[in-house]
């Protein structure tokens, strides 16, 4: 841009938007103030920014002030002082210095926090000299300010602790008060301790819970007593070689200590015990008599009859524990044949207070029960507060008659009360007009795409000719080819690049110390590179069943790479058999820090959290098109709403358009796309299709049944020039 050029508004907003970022409107920036027959309108926004807009005043001058002639920056900062609540330059100058050191911090985070470790700062913080001390307290900003998700305004208005201590961290460097960030240092050592012990907790509860549940199979199996012996001793040897402690801090945590005792209980009445002979016929060996089978009916007819979920195996082992609360369920089938409510409910109150008596109120078995009685003496009082008169229920059916029939385990009437869902002439009426060929090409659309989507269309724009139908089915079908075609651009790109990002940065192939056969690493493997290890865990585990289904299947390329790397494939190879959905959720679960060096190499702009919302919200409209779902008045019924992030891009529109569904998404592809041309034939394209169908029918509006603005040709016109100016 020359610097003889008239300011306007829109320059002046675009230079102001990207000085931060871009060193080309920076230096030009500095240029234009300095060169004084040009820089009156900026410096006028600058004032005004003081108070209007104070963030953007900092982040302006905080990068310009230092390379300002003196006699543009000398009166210009005596007319800050005086308009502001600065009370001479070396305030303003420090106001500048601090949050410049602020701002390059935060925007180089990743960089900061990866260069020292917090064991580093603790130890050399005392000795070390001005460079080392700016080092350590950019790192020590940037975890404070990523740890405690901080952000500019925090720090600006300084009213809580977040922004107090953002300061003061900054204040203490150019102080070289170093006994204040020895402070910080060692509070963040302090939390990184209770992190870590924390996890272990988190792993030691997990492997001490499978532990002892395996204990307990193992020892009411049915197997020889040697047997069970060895498996035990085999257990006990391998759970406490996956415990991340050491074995003399064992005592410290009672799941363990627990765990150690049981086992050493079972070994010793099992090695006390004489061998029994291991006979496959016998089912169990109970130390006390099972339920009899009557009275498991009995509890089975309950669960029935009120449409309750039980386990067998559950109320065995309830009814194991404690024989006699089969009392309570044969005193609730006396009662159940009651014909006076009066006495029933005198019964059932009974029955209640025995259970409460008992002390057993919470177990499985009994609580069902318990609450069955309460609800049944509820209604009772309820019907009687209505002065309601009660009628016997009918007798329900109990085999097939001329009037019942059984549905799977239902009995019903045999005369059906409802009309077949899938009937022709219930949306012939939703049509603008009803005749002979109507109805036969309403007939030959259903048979072609299906009642429900043809219904779905009429509800959506009843009296609709069968003419406009068939042009906005047609249309529809036409604007989904288009949108997919894109949306494939989108996740090729995003699952390549990904992958390459993740496996260029932390793949590497090793050699076995014992066999000097090959060790393949792979990132999108190492949980340690995961926020959530379960979510990792999981998404690792699917992956392994669709490995082993690919193989079942003959998947030659799966079959011949596991021959050689086994369940550690490639990234590329792996993605390639998952879902869009596993890949966005395996970039969610990624830690920050490589989430947004990956964008900034890949989606320039992006905060990991917007570009996740978008990923996911174009996964589903990929997953609305593939299913061959209607794009017609999404808005106004609200079928598929995208995802919503309060961040706002550089070009200001999401505002505007994140309450219109299909046009937000169409933005957010642009957006995404990596090929500019091809977005360019995408907007050629819907733009025919959208022209088309106007002409042939009348019915199309653009706002109203696609949330296109009059202008969206210009908007995205204007987001795809924006990706090549990036790309420039």
């Amino acid at each position: 841009m020359s610097l003889n050029k008239q300011w306007d508004n829109q320059d002046f907003r675009k230079v102001f938007q990207f000085a931060n970022d871009e060193k080309k409107h920076k230096k030009m920036l500095i240029e234009s103030l300095n060169h004084h027959e040009q820089n009156e309108l900026i410096l006028e926004r600058i004032k005004a920014s003081l108070n209007d807009d104070y963030p953007t005043f900092l982040d302006m001058m905080s990068r310009v002030y230092k390379e300002l002639d003196e006699d543009v920056k000398r009166p210009l900062f005596e007319w800050v002082i005086e308009h502001s609540d600065f009370k001479n330059e070396a305030a303003l100058l420090q106001e500048l210095q601090y949050y410049h050191f602020f701002i390059e911090t935060i925007q180089n985070q990743k960089e900061y926090l990866h260069i020292i470790t917090l064991q580093q700062v603790i130890e050399n913080l005392s000795q070390a000299n001005l460079q080392d001390l700016e080092t350590i307290t950019h790192y020590l900003l940037a975890r404070y300010y990523f740890e405690k998700k901080a952000n500019k305004n925090d720090y600006l208005e300084r009213s809580h602790e977040k922004g107090e201590v953002l300061y003061q961290i900054i204040d203490a460097y150019f102080q070289h008060n170093k006994d204040y960030l020895i402070v910080v240092a060692q509070a963040f050592f302090k939390e990184e301790q209770l992190l870590q012990q924390d996890l272990i907790n988190k792993k030691i509860e997990k492997i001490m819970h499978k532990a002892t549940k395996k204990l307990d199979d193992i020892y009411y199996c049915q197997l020889p007593q040697e047997t069970k012996i060895t498996q035990l001793e085999e257990l006990k040897v391998k759970v406490l070689h996956k415990l991340p402690i050491e074995p003399n801090e064992f005592e410290q945590y009672p799941l363990i200590h627990r765990f150690l005792q049981t086992l050493q209980q079972y070994l010793e009445y099992l090695t006390q015990q004489q061998p029994i002979e291991y006979n496959e016929t016998i089912d169990s060996l109970p130390t006390q008599p099972m339920p009899d089978e009557q009275q498991l009916q009995l509890i089975e007819a309950f669960y029935r009859q009120h449409h309750l979920y039980y386990k067998k195996s559950q109320i065995i082992e309830e009814l194991l524990e404690n024989p006699f609360v089969i009392q309570f369920y044969q005193f609730y089938n006396q009662i159940d044949e009651l014909t006076d409510c009066e006495e029933m409910i005198k019964k059932l109150e009974e029955l209640i207070l025995d259970i409460r008596e008992s002390g057993l109120k919470n177990k499985e078995i009994l609580r069902r029960l318990l609450s069955v009685a309460q609800k049944e003496v509820e209604d009772f009082i309820q019907s009687e507060e209505k002065e309601e008169i009660v009628e016997e229920p009918l007798p329900i059916p109990i085999q097939n008659t001329d009037e019942v029939m059984k549905i799977g385990k239902f009995y019903v009437l045999k005369e059906s009360v409802e009309d077949n869902p899938v009937n022709i002439q219930k949306i012939v009426q939703l049509l603008a007009k009803e005749d002979q060929k109507e109805i036969a090409w309403l007939k030959s659309l259903v048979y072609q795409i299906g009642y429900d989507k043809v219904h779905a269309y009429l509800l959506k724009s009843p009296a609709m000719s069968i003419d406009n139908l068939q042009t906005i089915i047609q249309l529809d079908r036409s604007l989904r080819f288009e949108y997919q075609r894109i949306l494939e651009d989108i996740e090729m790109y995003f699952r390549s690049s990904f992958t390459y990002f993740l496996s260029n940065k932390y793949d590497q192939k090793y050699l076995m110390a014992s066999t000097y056969q090959p060790f393949y690493k792979r990132g999108y493997l190492m949980g340690n590179l995961f926020e959530d290890k379960q979510e990792h865990y999981d998404q690792v585990k699917l992956l392994r069943n669709r490995i082993d289904d690919e193989i079942k299947n003959n998947n030659l390329q799966i079959v011949e790479e596991y021959r050689r790397y086994k369940y550690a494939l490639p990234f590329s190879t792996a993605a390639g058999i998952m879902t869009f959905g596993w890949m966005i959720n395996v970039f969610e679960n990624l830690n920050y820090y490589d989430k947004a060096e990956y964008l900034r190499c890949y989606f320039e702009r992006l905060t990991p959290q917007t570009f996740w919302h978008w990923m996911m919200s174009l996964n589903n409209l990929r997953n609305h098109c593939a299913h061959y779902q209607s794009l017609y008045r999404l808005s106004s019924l609200k079928e598929l709403r995208p995802i919503m992030t309060k961040d706002v891009d550089s070009n200001g529109y999401d505002d505007d358009f994140k309450h219109s569904s299909l046009f937000y998404y169409t933005l957010i592809m642009i957006r995404l796309s990596p090929n500019v041309f091809n977005a360019e034939d995408f907007i050629d394209s819907v733009g025919i299709l959208l022209r088309k169908a106007g002409r042939e029918s009348g019915l199309v509006d653009l706002l109203k049944d696609y949330s296109f603005p009059k202008n969206w040709r210009y908007v995205l016109e204007n987001e795809k020039s924006s990706k090549i100016h990036l790309v420039d």
